[in-house]
C-alpha cells in the first residue's frame, strides 16, 4: 500500500496543478499566453459586427448571428449565439460568457502572481500584459452591452454569491482606463521575434484612446431608450480626455502611415509601420475562422465559401477616382459601375469582371447571372455570393489557399490610420475644424483622393464619418460608430441590397439592384441582450431595455 501511494502521488500527466504553475516562470507565461485567445480575429472582431450594419451581409452560415440584430429577432434565448466563437457547435455562450471566462483567468493571475519568485522584469511584463487583456475583455463587453459588472473576485464551483449588479458604463470606462494606465507603466515599447504580437505600451495607449472616444459619444451620454437612442450629446470632458490620449498615440515615434504601392498590403504585410497591435496566426496548424480567411471569403467556383458579402449600399459609398460621388443616375457610371473608382475600392472589393489572384493563379470573376461565381453557377452554387460582391480587404493574394488553405494571417486590432481619423473626429466635435483637416487629409491623400477643404462643422462631420466608413471598413468599427453617433436606426431601416447583372450575347451587361436581406428595425438591438441563463443565475442582473 505504501508503494502504491507513492505511485499515485503524482500530478496528472495532461495538466499542471495550480501550485506547479505559480512556481515556474515558463508555466506562468503559458498561462498568460492562453488568455491572448480573448483577442478577436476577423469573424468576431470584424466581419461579424459589420454584418450588423450596412457594410456586409452574413451568408447563410450565420456564424455570428447578426441576422438576429438586423431583422429585429434577438431574444435572451437566442443571445448566446451572438458573437459566437465556435461555429461547429450551437453557440458558445456568446460574448458575455466568453469574455467573463477570460476575465476570471486574469483575476486568478492577479491573485497568484505576487507569490511567484522570479525575475522582476519578467513578472512586471506579465502583469502589464494581463492588465491589458483584462481591459480588452471589458471593452469587448461594454462596447456591446453597455455597463457590466466589474468583477475581480475569483469565482469557483463552491462560490454561492453570484449577485453582481451591473456597474454604469462610465464607471466601467474609469476601470478600464485604470487597468490600461497600469499596463502602460509596465509594458515595453516593442518586441522582436516570436514575441511580436504581445501587448505593448502603444497597444495599451491605443485601447485607452479608442474607448475614451467611444465614452464621449452621444450614445453613452444622455441617450435614452426612446425607440431610437438619438437624444444623447457629446461629453466634452470625455472628449478632451480622448483628445489627450489620442494625441499621445499619434506622437509615438515607432508608428507611421504605411504607404505600399498596393494599398491592400497594409493589411497583409506583417508588423508594418502602421500596425500598433495585431493578432498573428501560423499557417502550420488549422484554426477555423482565424487562419483560413482566404478560403472562407473566396469565390465559390474554386471552392471558396463567400462567407461575407459586401452590400450594394456600401459599395456605392466608394468615390470615383477624382473624389466625386458615384451616381447610378450618371449614364456613363451606370453602364460601367466598377470603372474609375478610388483605389480603396479595388483594394477592398471583388466585383464582376475583377481579376482574382491566389498565388501564381488568377481568374476573372463571373458574378453575372449564370456566371461561375453566381448563385446559378454549376460549381458549388450554394456558396456563391448573394450580393454579387466578395470581400478583398485582408486577403493576401500572393498565397495559394486553394492548395494550402491555412495561411500566416494577421488581424489588425489597432492601426495608426484609425487614430488619425479619431483625432480628426475629436477636433471636429470640439469645433476645431481647421485643425481636423490636418488629420483626415493624410488618409485621403494616401488613397489618391483630393483633400477635404470645408471647415463647416456639419459638412466636415459628414465627410469624416464617410472616411471612417471606407478606410476602416470590415474592421468592426462601423458597428460601434453608427451606434455611438445615434444613427443606427437609419442604417437598419433599409433592406440589405445586392446587384443583379445580366449579360447579353454580345457581352453587354446591365445592372439592377436587388434585395438580398429583408431587414426590420427594432430599437432594442442598439445593445445586446444578456442570455437567459445568465439572468437566471444572477438575479441582480438587469437586461438591456426592450428584451423580455
Amino acid at each position: 500500500m505504501v508503494s502504491c501511494a507513492k505511485v499515485l502521488d503524482i500530478d496528472p500527466l495532461d495538466e499542471f496543478s495550480e501550485t506547479t504553475i505559480w512556481n515556474d516562470e515558463n508555466l506562468v507565461e503559458c498561462f498568460v499566453n492562453n488568455v491572448y485567445l480573448a483577442v478577436d480575429a476577423y469573424k468576431t472582431g470584424g466581419y461579424g459586427p459589420c454584418s450588423a450594419t450596412d457594410q456586409v451581409y452574413e451568408q447563410f452560415w450565420y456564424w455570428t448571428c447578426s441576422n438576429y440584430l438586423v431583422q429585429g429577432t434577438l431574444t435572451p434565448e437566442k443571445a448566446y449565439r451572438i458573437g459566437s466563437y465556435m461555429w461547429w457547435k450551437d453557440g458558445d455562450g456568446g460574448r458575455w460568457q466568453r469574455f467573463y471566462a477570460f476575465i476570471r483567468e486574469t483575476n486568478v493571475f492577479f491573485s497568484k502572481i505576487d507569490e511567484v519568485e522570479g525575475d522582476e522584469d519578467f513578472i512586471n511584463r506579465m502583469k502589464g500584459e494581463m492588465y491589458f487583456l483584462r481591459a480588452y475583455s471589458y471593452c469587448q463587453l461594454i462596447d456591446y452591452y453597455g455597463g457590466v459588472p466589474i468583477v475581480e473576485d475569483v469565482y469557483d464551483v463552491n462560490s454561492t454569491d453570484y449577485d453582481a449588479a451591473r456597474d454604469t458604463y462610465q464607471d466601467c470606462i474609469d476601470y478600464i482606463v485604470k487597468q490600461l494606465d497600469e499596463a502602460i507603466s509596465l509594458l515595453p515599447d516593442s518586441y522582436t521575434g516570436i514575441d511580436v504580437g504581445r501587448a505593448t505600451k502603444g497597444a495599451a495607449m491605443a485601447m485607452k484612446a479608442r474607448e475614451l472616444l467611444y465614452a464621449a459619444s452621444p450614445l453613452y451620454n444622455g441617450a435614452t431608450f426612446n425607440a431610437d437612442y438619438q437624444d444623447g450629446q457629446w461629453n466634452t470632458v470625455r472628449l478632451n480626455e480622448a483628445k489627450i490620449a489620442t494625441k499621445a498615440v499619434l506622437d509615438l515615434p515607432q508608428y507611421t502611415l504605411y504607404e505600399p504601392e498596393n494599398y491592400n498590403r497594409i493589411f497583409c504585410d506583417k508588423n508594418n509601420s502602421e500596425v500598433i497591435f495585431a493578432r498573428y496566426f501560423s499557417g502550420d496548424v488549422t484554426i477555423e475562422h482565424e487562419n483560413r480567411y482566404a478560403r472562407e471569403m473566396g469565390p465559390n467556383s474554386i471552392g471558396g465559401w463567400s462567407a461575407y458579402n459586401p452590400l450594394q449600399q456600401f459599395v456605392d459609398q466608394f468615390q470615383m477616382a477624382d473624389g466625386s460621388e458615384f451616381d447610378w443616375n450618371n449614364p456613363t457610371e451606370a453602364a460601367d459601375p466598377y470603372a474609375n473608382r478610388e483605389k480603396r475600392f479595388y483594394a477592398d472589393i471583388y466585383y464582376d469582371g475583377a481579376t482574382y489572384k491566389y498565388g501564381s493563379n488568377e481568374m476573372t470573376l463571373q458574378m453575372y447571372v449564370g456566371g461561375l461565381d453566381s448563385p446559378e453557377s454549376s460549381l458549388y452554387a450554394w456558396n456563391a455570393s448573394e450580393t454579387g460582391y466578395l470581400c478583398k480587404k485582408h486577403q493576401d493574394d500572393t498565397e495559394d489557399w486553394y492548395t494550402d488553405d491555412t495561411q500566416n494571417d494577421m488581424w489588425i486590432i489597432y492601426r495608426l490610420s484609425e487614430f488619425y481619423l479619431n483625432y480628426a473626429e475629436i477636433l471636429c466635435e470640439l469645433n476645431k475644424t481647421g485643425d481636423a483637416l490636418d488629420w483626415v487629409n493624410p488618409i485621403r491623400v494616401r488613397a489618391g483622393l483630393p483633400k477635404i477643404t470645408t471647415t463647416n462643422q456639419d459638412e466636415l462631420r459628414e465627410k469624416i464619418h464617410h472616411e471612417r466608413n471606407i478606410e476602416l471598413c470590415f474592421e468592426g468599427q462601423h458597428y460601434q460608430d453608427v451606434r455611438r453617433w445615434g444613427i443606427y436606426k437609419d442604417v437598419l431601416s433599409e433592406d440589405g441590397l445586392g446587384i443583379s447583372i445580366t449579360k447579353a450575347e454580345d457581352g453587354t451587361k446591365t445592372y439592377k439592384t436587388k434585395i438580398t436581406q429583408v431587414r426590420t428595425y427594432d430599437p432594442k438591438v442598439w445593445f445586446m441582450s444578456l442570455t437567459r441563463d445568465e439572468l437566471q443565475k444572477d438575479l441582480n442582473l438587469e437586461n438591456n431595455p426592450g428584451y423580455d
